[in-house]
């Protein structure tokens, strides 16, 4: 898995599903590092906010709720 797209996909992780927590211990731990570095490497974390993780993370539930599960399953 190249670094982007590791990186993308634990970006969206501020509210994991347990498809996310699959796919997180299917990654080697070379992917997972990887994934660590290309996020924390991005300009998006080096930019400052005044949102607060509680804030990040209920905006984060909202869009997980509005989008419907993939393959019918139940999240």
């Amino acid at each position: 898995m190249d670094e982007q797209k590791a990186a993308a996909r634990i970006s969206s992780w501020a509210v994991p599903t347990q498809a996310d927590d699959d796919a997180w211990a299917r990654m080697t731990r070379e992917e997972q590092l990887a994934a660590y570095r290309a996020h924390f490497d991005s300009p998006s974390c080096s930019t400052s906010t005044d949102t607060t993780i509680a804030e990040i993370v209920a905006r984060s539930r909202v869009k997980r709720e509005a989008k419907p599960p993939p393959d019918g399953q139940d999240i």
